[in-house]
C-alpha cells in the first residue's frame, strides 16, 4: 500500500484530503492511501525522514513548514530554490524531492478560470510569506509590469523584495501596510492578491488593509488565497466595489492537479471530480 498525505499543524482545517481522495477514488487507485497527518515543529523532521523510509509516494506540506522543509530534503526544484518554499514532496528511489505547485496552481487558475494573463499588469501582493514570494516570481517571469509586496511587518517585505529582485533581475517593490503610496498603488493595480491568513479559519471575520479597500473598483481582479471559504470578507468587499474576484480553493484545485500528475506520472487529473469534492465543502 503506497501512502500519500498532508503534513501540517492544523490538518483538521485542510482540504487536501477531500480533494485528493476524490481523485484517487475516481481513478480507482485501490493500492494507495491518502492521510491527513498533524505534526508539530518538534516532530516534523522525523515525519519527513520516516516518509523516505516507509512506502510513501508523496506528501503535501502546509504552513508553517513550507520554508523549513527545503533544508531537510534531498533535492529542490528550481522554483523552490527561487522562492524558498515547497508545498509538495515526491518520494521515490530513496530520495525526497521538494516542489512548489503553488505557482502553477495560481497561474492555471487565472488562465483556466478567468482567461487572465498577468503580462503587462500591475500587481499588488498583500503579505510576504511563501505564497507571496511564489506569486512574485511567477508574475515577474510572466511579464508583469510592476509588482508590489506589502506586509504588516515591513522588514520582511523589504528583505523578500530585495532577495527576489536580485534573483530575478526585475524590481519587486517591498513596503509596509502603513507606508505612503500603498493605497494609491492598490487603486492603480490590475490584480490584487491577499496572500495572508486573514479571512481564513483562524480569523474568519478579518481582512487585510481594511481601511484602504474603498480604492478597489471595477476592472480589477481580486484574488484571495484562503481555501476553506469561497467568500472571504476581503472578496465580499471587493465584489461590493465592483471588482471581479477569484477564490483560493480554485488555486488549490490546480495545485492538486499538478500534484496528482507528478505523483502518478500522468498527463492529466480528474479535475471535475476534484472540483466537485471541494465545492461540496467550501462555503
Amino acid at each position: 500500500m503506497r501512502v500519500f498525505g498532508v503534513y501540517g499543524l492544523h490538518c483538521e482545517h485542510d482540504l487536501h484530503q477531500t480533494m485528493m481522495q476524490a481523485a484517487f477514488d475516481y481513478k480507482g487507485i485501490s493500492d494507495s492511501l491518502y492521510q491527513s497527518m498533524s505534526v508539530t515543529p518538534m516532530s516534523f523532521t522525523g515525519a519527513v525522514e520516516s516518509a523516505n523510509q516507509a512506502d510513501f509516494g508523496g506528501v503535501n506540506i502546509l504552513w508553517p513548514f513550507q520554508e523549513y522543509v527545503t533544508e531537510i530534503v534531498d533535492e529542490c526544484s528550481d522554483l523552490v530554490q527561487k522562492t524558498f518554499c515547497a508545498n509538495m514532496l515526491v518520494c521515490s528511489g530513496g530520495m525526497i524531492s521538494a516542489f512548489n505547485t503553488i505557482g502553477s496552481g495560481m497561474m492555471n487558475a487565472l488562465t483556466k478560470e478567468k482567461n487572465y494573463s498577468v503580462k503587462g499588469k500591475k500587481v499588488l501582493l498583500i503579505g510576504a510569506g511563501a505564497a507571496a514570494r511564489t506569486f512574485a516570481v511567477m508574475f515577474a517571469e510572466a511579464g508583469a509590469a510592476s509588482i508590489m509586496m506589502t506586509n504588516r511587518t515591513k522588514e520582511r517585505a523589504l528583505q523578500n523584495a530585495k532577495d527576489l529582485t536580485e534573483k530575478l533581475g526585475k524590481e519587486i517593490i517591498g513596503c509596509g501596510w502603513e507606508d505612503e503610496g500603498v493605497a494609491e498603488y492598490m487603486k492603480d493595480a490590475d490584480l490584487v492578491v491577499n496572500c495572508t491568513f486573514l479571512g481564513g479559519w483562524k480569523a474568519p471575520d478579518a481582512m487585510p488593509l481594511a481601511d484602504m479597500l474603498d480604492n478597489l473598483h471595477e476592472g480589477q481582479l481580486v484574488v484571495d488565497v484562503t481555501e476553506n471559504t469561497a467568500k472571504t470578507p476581503f472578496l465580499k468587499k471587493a465584489e461590493a466595489q465592483g471588482t471581479d474576484t477569484m477564490p483560493g480553493y480554485l488555486i488549490m484545485l490546480y495545485e492538486g492537479v499538478e500534484t496528482y500528475k507528478m505523483w502518478f506520472n500522468q498527463p492529466g487529473a480528474p479535475v471535475s471530480f476534484m472540483r466537485k469534492a471541494l465545492e461540496e465543502v467550501v462555503k
